[in-house]
């Protein structure tokens, strides 16, 4: 498994040119794929206010981690992102779009907001994945479709927050959720 790292501020996350193999490195390292973990760090933005659209349909990498990022970027999920592991976003940033960000089947994840909102169309735990939140949830859309899902205790405030599909495991304990828009639940 490799890590890709990304370089030279905003952009497409399909232009290769943002990819490096080292943190500050030359780019050119290709696109990401379900077996690389992506890093933002130190040396992914070097002027204020930076956008990274995700517009390759349907994306993929193994995990997502922001951490160390300066300069509060943008990460604007235009196109489905899947994540195959943890993800972790620091609240200096902006997660926005109109798409969905996938925590994909057979994927055990953290997720990590460090206080972030996350304002993406949807958050979306799909059947066989295991999203465990490692601190509190503040998110746009919220669904568990068949998969695992555990608060761990911390609070959760969305606008809609929906659990369907055979399959699913939700374990709130302890947990306090605000929904201010619509609620569903069914698993059959």
């Amino acid at each position: 498994m490799t890590t890709k790292y990304w370089v030279g501020n905003g952009g497409n996350w399909s232009d290769t040119a943002h990819w490096s193999l080292s943190s500050g490195g030359a780019g050119g390292a290709g696109v990401p794929t379900s077996e690389n973990d992506v890093k933002f760090d130190i040396n992914s933005f070097s002027i204020d206010s930076q956008t990274v659209i995700i517009d390759i349909p349907n994306s993929v990498c193994k995990s997502l981690d922001f951490t160390g990022v300066t300069n509060s970027p943008t990460f604007d999920i235009s196109e489905h992102l899947f994540v195959f592991g943890d993800i972790t976003f620091i609240y200096e940033m902006s997660v926005s779009g109109l798409s969905w960000l996938h925590v994909t089947e057979d994927a055990t994840c953290i997720l990590t907001t460090n206080g972030l909102r996350i304002e993406c169309e949807y958050l979306i735990i799909e059947a066989g994945a295991n999203l465990t939140l490692a601190d509190n949830l503040s998110i746009k859309n919220f669904a568990v479709v068949g998969g695992i899902f555990s608060s761990a205790g911390f609070t959760i405030n969305c606008e809609d927050l929906e659990f369907y599909g055979s399959g699913t495991i939700i374990n709130i304990d302890g947990s306090i959720i605000t929904v201010s828009g619509g609620y569903e639940y069914s698993c059959i």
